[in-house]
């Protein structure tokens, strides 16, 4: 049986170590924000090697005090989630972190008689503002005459961490795709990086993960066979007809080709039996996407690209009892087809035969005509939708390095770049380098001395923090181009003085642009960022901040053996 040491350490006793740890994640990982951001070097098992990759920084920290390590990790949360969501943010969300629990900080006395939930409602009602805020600021970077290729460039640049060369590609390769295509990072056989397009269609779905082996994040099905049914198979007995003639009649010299199957919901002795067969055969099962017509409208697409005889559903009137019934001779005829089906956990990309493209063709051209005749916004929305899938392809992004390390580092800076691309054409663009944080803290500001609003001195000391933080991001990276205090202090002075801004003849969309030393409009100057990218950066900051300011002790458990706290609160697992 193992025995745990425990040592508690009561937060209120460790401001100064909390300060401290967050201060050094900062100015590690923020080292590399903006354009004048600097190198890290990284020394590792795997060797030596250089990056200017916040997240890559973030990924790499550990440090030895327990306290600074745990503080420091709680941080490295942030930025975590941050690019999981959106592919960037990341230094952001580690600056805003530290930001806001320093204007915090001389409130974290035991003995201050203040309702810390109280202070967090406020950083909640904060960040609310904040966020709508951005959301109005925000402008799209694709409208009806489609992607707006400059300005997409512009955010692949940034987020490939102001690498040209590297942006350039990745905005061409999706500008190519369009929205609804699917980008795909793997490694290249040389030290080249380069890309490659396919036809392909992708769709959002639920894959079952009894059929995605343990540890893996996909599964390549090459060359398959496709059996749809819009339909939740309970009993296995109703689909045996159909794997008998999968079975017996879809094999290439031999080989058994791969079966993809997707269905409204599988259960039952059907989700068993499947499994089972799974384990030695090539069998793959996800779920429909969507609902109800739309469903229907995407497994009728789905239909068209895989060449799919059948989709059988009770609506259609085709039972699976009538699988084959219709088909004389070749029944491997039943089934649609693909050159290759990726199926990752929340999505299916499907690269299709050349043979239909003209069929495809011939589908969007009728969509095309519902669009000029419908009088219905919503149903010319939709069809818009369904013709973008529909013209959308598969890119792949070929990594190229001279190590293993730093084909590591690259792939993770291009995939994130990708990334944060899709998330700029889902929710637009605001104006970069901060610019867009600070603008809202006026806002905010005002926010708070809003007479007919019942805030409480808590909820006001929360949304202060917020509001002190909001200029950070637009200090940090003028400061990592050695820009002065006094300029800093004038540039914040500049940008919250309408009449000055006015005066100066700019808009709303003017910033600093620190490079160049001038206030001017940033979309047309090319620094931007995803709207998503900034609200999930703040967001995020703030959630890990709520936890520090609302935890009473940090415990740490000692172990001589891999401490494993499932088994610690389980013995018996």
């Amino acid at each position: 049986m193992k025995t745990y040491t425990t040592d508690g350490r009561k937060v209120t006793d460790l401001q100064e170590e909390i300060l401290a740890a967050l201060a050094k994640v900062r100015d590690m990982v923020c080292s590399t924000m903006g354009p004048g951001g600097r190198n890290v070097t990284i020394h590792s098992d795997s060797g030596i090697a250089t990056t200017k990759d916040g997240v890559t920084v973030a990924r790499y920290l550990n440090f030895g005090e327990p306290v600074e390590n745990l503080v420091a990790l709680m941080a490295v949360d942030a930025a975590s989630k941050t690019v999981k969501e959106v592919g960037d943010g990341t230094t952001t969300s580690v600056l805003m972190v530290e930001a806001i629990y320093r204007h915090l900080r001389i409130l974290m006395n035991g003995d201050s008689g203040l309702n810390l939930f109280g202070i967090a409602s406020g950083i909640d009602a904060a960040v609310e503002i904040v966020k709508n805020n951005l959301l109005r600021m925000a402008i799209a970077i694709q409208g009806e005459e489609g992607i707006h290729y400059e300005r997409l460039r512009d955010v692949a640049i940034i987020s490939a961490n102001n690498d040209e060369v590297l942006g350039r590609m990745i905005a061409k390769l999706i500008f190519d795709i369009g929205e609804n295509g699917f980008v795909e990072v793997r490694h290249s056989l040389t030290e080249e990086t380069y890309t490659e397009k396919t036809d392909g269609y992708v769709f959002n779905t639920v894959a079952l993960k009894d059929f995605i082996p343990s540890g893996s994040s996909f599964v390549e099905l090459v060359n398959p066979v496709v059996f749809m049914a819009d339909l939740t198979v309970s009993d296995y007995d109703d689909i045996q007809g159909m794997i008998q003639v999968w079975e017996q009649n879809c094999s290439r010299e031999g080989v058994l080709r791969p079966l993809l199957m997707i269905v409204s919901d599988i259960e039952g002795s059907a989700l068993s039996t499947m499994v089972l067969n799974s384990r030695k055969m090539p069998i793959m099962v996800v779920k429909a996407p969507m609902f109800g017509a739309h469903r229907s409208d995407l497994m009728g697409d789905i239909q068209k690209v895989t060449g799919t005889r059948n989709v059988f559903s009770n609506i259609s009137g085709m039972p699976l009892s009538m699988f084959g019934d219709e088909i004389e001779g070749d029944e491997e005829l039943e089934f649609g087809s693909a050159s290759k089906v990726r199926v990752y956990k929340d999505k299916v990309v499907i690269v299709r035969s050349k043979d239909r493209d003209k069929v495809i063709g011939e589908l969007i051209e009728g969509l095309q005509n519902v669009i000029k005749e419908s009088k219905s916004e919503g149903e010319v929305y939709w069809m818009k939708e369904r013709i973008s899938r529909l013209s959308s392809g598969v890119g792949v992004i070929y990594v190229g390095a001279n190590s293993e390390l730093e084909l590591g580092f690259k792939k993770m800076v291009i995939d994130d770049a990708q990334r944060a691309c899709f998330t700029a054409l889902d929710g637009g663009i605001v104006i970069g380098g901060g610019n867009a944080l600070a603008k809202c803290r006026e806002v905010l500001l005002e926010g708070m001395t809003v007479n007919d609003i019942d805030i409480t001195h808590e909820e006001l000391l929360g949304m202060d923090a917020i509001a002190q933080a909001l200029t950070e991001p637009m200090e940090k990276i003028m400061r990592n181009l050695f820009i002065g205090e006094g300029k800093i202090e004038e540039v914040c002075e500049t940008l919250f003085d309408e009449d000055k801004l006015i005066e100066l003849g700019l808009g709303y969309n003017v910033g600093y642009n620190p490079t160049s030393d001038k206030y001017e409009d940033l979309y047309n100057a090319g620094i931007v960022d995803p709207v998503k990218v900034t609200v999930s950066a703040l967001k995020n900051a703030a959630s890990i901040v709520k936890q520090l300011l609302t935890t009473e002790y940090f415990l740490f458990l000692e172990s001589k053996e891999d401490m494993d706290l499932g088994k610690l609160f389980y013995p018996d697992r």
